[in-house]
């Protein structure tokens, strides 16, 4: 594994086991900004308002970047945020601080530090607006009671791991999410688009980030 830095100055990590980069080249923060902030929690707000409480599943804790810009936003927000993600190959305790430490100095740095040295599968109040628990697992294996209300689903692509883009891992986001939740994703193929229409979700084509024609919103409704 290596880390790499992308056009917005910002940092990714590229998987030797995987053969990809985390994020895009184009720009890390940017393109995890348009994608799951703005098109998963403010896309959210804009379909349905905001309740007291915003329930967000994250499918990919990754580098932390995007757990961290959901808590740098939380405030903004003005709901609490209870966050919950699942990772099933975490970096290791040196990778993670190696790479944190590259945003030396910026806004991200501090909380990337904080959400790395979290202990697993144990919820972890860091504000009075943003819960997070973070669960070392399967995807297909992770089990909870309670519905969320944004989903971000940010696997590597479906040509890295096809199994997380199948109508398998498609039926058990739809039941992961409650009533009127909102799916939002990198991912644009059109195999994936068709097996979400036929789950039942309303699938909206947005315009994707710097270097990315559409990216992809499902309502369920």
């Amino acid at each position: 594994m290596k880390i790499l830095s992308t056009e917005d100055q910002s940092y990714t990590i590229f998987s030797d086991q995987f053969s990809t980069s985390y994020h895009s080249l184009h720009g890390a923060v940017q393109e995890s900004m348009h994608v799951y902030i703005q098109a998963g929690m403010y896309g959210y707000q804009k379909f349905f308002g905001l309740p007291k409480t915003l329930r967000i599943f994250e499918m990919g804790f990754g580098t932390g970047l995007n757990a961290c810009l959901s808590l740098m936003e939380s405030d903004t927000l003005g709901c609490k945020i209870m966050y919950h993600t699942i990772e099933k190959y975490p970096l290791s305790s040196e990778f993670a601080e190696a790479y944190t430490r590259m945003y030396f100095g910026q806004p991200y740095e501090e909380k990337l530090q904080i959400l790395h040295g979290l202990s697993w599968d144990f919820p972890h109040a860091l504000t009075s607006n943003f819960e997070i628990t973070k669960v070392a697992c399967d995807f297909f294996d992770f089990k909870v009671e309670q519905k969320f209300d944004v989903l971000y689903f940010d696997a590597f692509g479906p040509s890295t791991q096809p199994d997380l883009w199948g109508e398998k891992a498609v039926s058990k986001m739809y039941d992961l999410l409650a009533d009127q939740g909102i799916l939002t994703t990198f991912c644009a193929q059109g195999q994936f688009k068709r097996l979400l229409k036929a789950q039942g979700f309303v699938v909206h084509s947005l315009p994707g980030p710097k270097g990315k024609r559409e990216i992809t919103q499902a309502v369920k409704s």
